[in-house]
């Protein structure tokens, strides 16, 4: 999936290694970015658990889960910030709680309190979770902060189910200018029957960031 997405955005590419051996196995939480518009500055990727530099399971999760990083530079304005993309264990409270921390934790330590920063992905809990609560106290939900606030579940379990779990979070940058989570032209229909390409809805954001 990944190679198939790199083949289909020409002047993209992208950050992030595999979950399973910080290398190419195992599920991405892949960065791409345009390579005519941003320059890395710094980049990397971190285990959400108690070892968080090598390839870890972290507290009781289920699986291994990653967060994939970097300070990208506009090449225009000289504007610098940070992105980061992740996804949350399904399983376990404590783990979602503490990888929330953690990213915190990390960011600080970045030096991201001062500039431009986001953090996206599925983290498998609504907004208002307390697992959330490290995240929500230091960033702000896209979804939350656009009017009128989008009321589309971003999981839909292929049909049979409708939760508010997958965010776009963001700090030291203005509102967003739009927000969606896109269903249009996302399943097909075949002998009666809806198929879906994931049991998620992408999610988008826009947002300026001028020049200071």
């Amino acid at each position: 999936q990944l190679k198939d997405m790199k083949e289909a955005l020409p002047g993209y590419d992208y950050i992030g290694v595999g979950r399973d051996d910080g290398k190419d196995k195992g599920e991405h939480s892949a960065i791409f970015y345009r390579t005519d518009k941003f320059d890395i500055v710094e980049k990397g990727d971190f285990w959400l658990s108690e070892t968080p530099d090598k390839p870890s399971v972290g507290w009781d999760a289920k699986y291994p889960r990653i967060c994939s990083w970097a300070q990208l530079q506009d090449r225009n304005t000289g504007n610098t910030l940070y992105f980061l993309n992740t996804h949350f264990d399904h399983k376990s409270a404590t783990a979602r709680r503490n990888s929330a921390e953690l990213i915190v934790a990390r960011l600080k330590k970045y030096g991201a309190d001062d500039l431009a920063t986001f953090v996206t992905g599925d983290l498998n809990v609504a907004y208002t979770n307390a697992a959330m609560a490290p995240l929500t106290g230091y960033l702000t939900g896209a979804r939350e902060s656009f009017s009128p606030m989008d009321q589309t579940p971003t999981f839909h379990n292929n049909g049979s189910s409708a939760a508010f779990i997958d965010h776009i979070l963001y700090r030291n940058i203005d509102a967003p200018q739009s927000y969606r989570v896109l269903t249009d032209c996302y399943g097909v229909q075949k002998d009666g029957k809806d198929y879906y390409l994931s049991d998620h809805y992408p999610v988008t954001a826009v947002f300026s960031y001028m020049k200071p």
